[in-house]
């Protein structure tokens, strides 16, 4: 064939899917086959069928185009043979060699067909292209790796615990002739003589689901010893079966594990950060109110992106692709700026690289008056509000496709107003940094935008001239407006009267025109008129009002609905225990009947509430009643009213026969099953949380799965033995055989018997004295063996994630501390020295766990951050001649440079003849001032602050200053002063002047 298939094409990824799905239909009748259908001619035929297609599969793999390690699409269909050859293809010719045609050279006769069937047992191997599949769709990271690997696993399982049944089986032939299967089986004391089984005569179904019940128990450890080896090379078998399965189990176990801890690491660090942020503001005292709106900040953020930073995205990726995406972002909204109208398109994109989005709460500040500006921008969703510095006057409103900054971008001019959050905002930002780095590349265009932004700052002072014009003759302005609105509200109170008027009039008219007209016409007349405006009018208002009460909405964090959901929570699972156990045992006691039914008028009324509950849209809380409600009945609303039908109608229309009657309406209860739906959503809904302890509710979560599928399981055991009463050879009738008559007549006895066994198979126990007795109850033993084994493994594969990711901040940082030690040791530091890192570091452990309380903030919005660390520094402040009587536009950009510094007893804050360039703020503790001597002449405390001179010259210090306790102090650099007072120049002026009187004093 000249041609080559491409890997990417349609048809060939058809072909891979189809190879695969044959490959697990080989895997299982080949080894059917082999071991129980050795003669069945169609089974054969079938076999034969998919080899021809694999052998298909090998001649397209010859001509299949393959990419080399330059990621280059190879065509040459030589090239493309030759690779086929060094890669799969002695594995393929393995899987299809017709091993077969060597039996007529071993053996003929009667028994030929047992060893052909035998000999082909090498397409096994075709297996791998299943593996092979499923490892293709894990490399895809647009797919979900933890649903493709639980999907691959539950195939493994069943398809191994279909060749151990299968070879289990196929022992029995080896111990005797081969091919005498039927006197084989008569003659020879093996597994399937035991106990009575004498399956030889039976049928094949029988026998394949005796021997796949021996695999279940066997592989998932549970070992009820009622079928068990006899000869040793059964005993051989089962011993490699039971390690096997321990080890296959294990290993299914710790890759959940493994899949669950990548899957909530992101989670596990974004809560570490938020539990540092929470001490830290706890230790810096802010009040409570801001630590709210900051853990609401954090969790909204986490809403918005999973915790991962936004410079982080497209890491790795060519400069040429980050510029087409975001430019593909952000290019309409540049395209609205004057500013960069008319500029090249390669501006466009670096300047679009430099956007970032950034995300506002409603009520939370985006800029203040006064603020420095060096930020742009541009409102992507929501709504802003241009409001009075104190907050309370709205001047305008901003929405979706407008920005704002753009002076203070070019200029870094302080704020000319305060811009607050309408609604949940997502904006968009550009820096002045980040603005000049890219002007610096493109000058021409740097003075086109001095040139645009200048005529806009014209335009603007003249704007507000013009304001200031229009208020100051404003007043006879407003006064007319107040007549004006004072005029139209008295016509508006004019309407309804002359309206109403109106009818009665017409009342009039109508009579005198009508004098020969009946008078019974006219009486109609009259009481239709009187109808429509008493009666008719009344009722309209009691609908009104009666739909203006209906139209509340309520928090979803109102405390009495979720005591009311947390009650309806636990009544769903009780209601489900009931109405399982009585449709299971056929129990119909009072008290079930009361549990199971008294409590639906609760169900019924949070079905009713659910319209009117809040819901959170991407951190906003949407309280629109036509939107919860149109929200609901598009979602959950199936889920709660199925189980709330009337089914007790259905009672009453079954017929006379009560015991009938009972039966099948606990049947029909089984509907309300689906409430469990809403106790899975809310653990799960419990478990997403942030600043939830997350391993008590997945704990709760699985204690409350496993309780209701063991409930399920032990109800359905009980059923398959005695639904229309017990049957013979059922388990029930086994106990019973074996002395436990009480089986007969208590329910609680047969409940207790059930939960018994399936709690013994599921936690593979087995002691054997309740197990499978026939056919029905080995299928079913053999499902919950497996289920249990995966169940379990499940849940001490999610237990396990939670405990490593609760513990992954302390492992790097031992990581960190033993690099530290390893380089203290390197490096030949004295004994002491090192003492003193490790104990400090041993302290940030305890106090922070080792988070450094400079970076927490880094993804903060700055007006908040100024808040937080006006909130630590505003005593200071206060007390600081330097800092008296600036304005607060100053002090917020002050306050972002402050950073906290923790230090140990007996360490040195600053040594006597240091240079200082920093001043100390003490938050906590105590601080000893220490003279040549090193006494103690003075002890600052909570509140007190030294150095400050600093800030303005740097000079040797003449005293030394040491830790008594352990202190938390706030540092500000002379450097960070400097930079911010560049753009105060009234403050640069007196804090010259306050330099020069310092100087003169000195």
């Amino acid at each position: 064939m000249p041609l080559t298939i491409l890997p990417s094409s349609q048809a060939c990824a058809v072909w891979e899917v189809v190879a695969v799905i044959l490959a697990i239909i080989s895997a299982i009748t080949v080894s059917l086959q082999a071991g129980f259908l050795y003669n069945n001619v169609a089974l054969c035929v079938l076999n034969y069928l998919i080899d021809t297609v694999f052998l298909v599969d090998m001649y397209f793999k010859f001509h299949t185009a393959f990419y080399n390690e330059y990621s280059v699409l190879v065509l040459e269909p030589l090239s493309c043979a030759r690779r086929y050859m060094r890669t799969n293809f002695v594995l393929d010719l393995l899987c299809s060699f017709p091993l077969e045609l060597f039996v007529p050279s071993i053996t003929t006769g009667e028994y030929a067909l047992t060893v052909l069937a035998m000999f082909r047992l090498n397409r096994l191997l075709r297996v791998y292209k299943l593996y092979q599949g499923f490892e293709y769709l894990e490399s895809d990271i647009g797919r979900s790796t933890g649903l493709i690997r639980q999907i691959k696993f539950l195939i493994g399982i069943i398809i191994g615990t279909h060749w151990t049944a299968c070879a289990w089986f196929l022992l029995v032939t080896v111990n005797g002739d081969l091919g005498e299967r039927g006197r084989i089986m008569d003659r020879v004391l093996t597994w399937i003589n035991q106990d009575g089984l004498a399956l030889g005569n039976a049928s094949v179904g029988e026998q394949y689901l005796v021997s796949l019940y021996f695999a279940a128990a066997t592989t998932a450890s549970v070992g009820y010893g009622d079928i068990h080896p006899y000869t040793d090379l059964e005993r051989v078998f089962a011993v490699c079966v039971m390690i096997s399965g321990i080890v296959c189990y294990g290993y299914i176990i710790a890759s959940v594990a493994a899949t669950l801890a990548n899957a909530d690491s992101q989670r596990g660090r974004y809560q570490e950060k938020l539990n540092a942020i929470s001490t830290f503001m706890q230790d810096q005292d802010l009040c409570p109110s801001l630590q709210r709106r900051v853990m609401n900040f954090y969790e909204y953020l986490w809403e918005k992106n999973k915790g991962v930073e936004f410079k982080t995205l497209f890491q790795g990726m060519p400069n040429t692709l980050q510029a087409d995406i975001t430019l593909s972002l952000y290019k309409k909204i540049l395209d609205k700026v004057p500013l960069f109208q008319n500029t090249e398109l390669g501006f466009t994109k670096l300047l679009s690289m430099s956007i970032k989005p950034v995300y506002f709460l409603p009520g939370e500040y985006i800029v203040r008056k006064g603020d420095l500006g060096s930020e742009m921008f541009f409102i992507h969703r929501g709504t802003v509000d241009v409001v009075s510095e104190d907050g309370e006057v709205v001047f305008a409103q901003m929405d979706e496709g407008s920005f704002f900054g753009e002076i203070s971008l070019v200029y870094s001019v302080p704020r000319t107003a305060s811009i607050r959050a309408a609604t949940n905002c997502d904006l968009f930002v550009l820096t002045k940094q980040d603005l000049d780095s890219v002007l610096g590349n493109y000058p021409h265009i740097e003075r086109q935008i001095n040139s645009v932004a200048e005529q806009r700052r014209q335009n603007v002072r003249k704007r507000s001239e013009a304001t200031a014009s229009a208020q100051a003759a404003g007043v006879s302005g407003a006064a007319a407006a107040l007549r004006a609105a004072a005029a139209t509200k008295q016509e508006e109170n004019k309407g309804p009267g002359t309206e109403n008027t109106q009818p009665a009039l017409n009342v009039i008219e109508e009579e005198e025109d009508g004098e020969d007209l009946p008078e019974v016409l006219g009486l109609l007349e009259r009481i239709r008129t009187w109808w429509q405006e008493r009666v008719g009018r009344r009722l309209g208002q009691i609908r009104e009002r009666v739909t203006s009460w209906n139209r509340f909405t309520i928090h979803p964090n109102n405390m009495l609905w979720r005591l009311f959901q947390y009650a309806t929570i636990l009544l769903s699972f009780v209601t489900f225990a009931t109405i399982t156990y009585q449709a299971a045992f056929q129990d119909h006691s009072s008290a079930l009947w009361a549990v199971s039914t008294v409590f639906e008028p609760l169900f019924l009324l949070k079905l009713y509430l659910e319209f009117h509950i809040a819901y959170d849209d991407y951190g906003a809380l949407i309280r629109d009643f036509n939107l919860v409600y149109r929200r609901y009945l598009k979602g959950e609303f199936v889920w709660d009213v199925i189980p709330v039908l009337p089914t007790l109608l259905t009672f009453m229309l079954l017929g006379d026969n009560f015991d009938k009657m009972l039966e099948v309406y606990s049947y029909i209860q089984l509907v309300r099953i689906l409430r469990l739906y809403k106790v899975i959503a809310f653990f799960n809904a419990q478990s997403r949380k942030l600043n939830t302890r997350v391993l008590l509710v997945r704990i709760s979560k699985f204690f409350a799965i496993i309780l209701i599928f063991t409930h399920s399981v032990a109800c359905i055991w009980y059923m398959i033995a005695c639904s229309g009463g017990c049957r013979a050879g059922s388990w029930v009738d086994h106990q019973v055989t074996m002395g436990n008559r009480n089986l007969l007549n208590n329910a609680a006895a047969r409940y207790c018997n059930s939960m018994y066994w399936a709690v013994a198979t599921m936690t593979s126990t087995g002691y054997g004295d309740v197990r499978a007795s026939n056919n029905y109850e080995r299928v079913f033993a053999s499902i919950v063996m497996i289920l249990g084994k995966l169940l379990f493994g499940f849940v001490l594969g999610n237990i396990t994630s939670t405990l490593a990711n609760a513990d992954i901040q302390r492992v790097h940082y031992d990581e960190k501390m033993e690099a530290v030690k390893k380089h203290m040791t390197d490096q030949q530091l004295p004994g002491n020295l090192k003492r003193q890192v490790l104990s400090y570091y041993q302290y940030l452990w305890e106090r922070n766990k080792g988070v450094d309380n400079s970076s927490l903030f880094g993804d903060m919005p700055s007006c908040m951050k100024a808040e937080i660390y006006l909130g630590m520094s505003q005593e200071f402040l206060e007390k600081i001649p330097l800092f008296e009587g600036v304005n607060a536009g100053f002090r917020r950009n002050l306050v972002v440079h402050f950073r906290p510094v923790l230090f140990l007893p007996n360490d040195h804050l600053l040594r006597q003849g240091d240079t200082a360039q920093q001043m100390f703020c003490i938050k906590n503790g105590k601080v000893d001032v220490l003279n040549e001597d090193d006494r103690v002449i003075q002890t600052l405390s909570k509140g007190d602050f030294f150095s400050e001179e600093s800030l303005i010259h740097a000079f040797p210090s003449k005293h030394s200053f040491r830790a008594a306790t352990a202190v938390d102090v706030l540092a500000l650099l002379k450097s960070d002063l400097d930079a911010v007072l560049v753009n105060y120049p009234q403050i640069r002026q007196r804090v010259d002047e306050w330099e020069a009187t310092s100087q003169k004093s000195n």
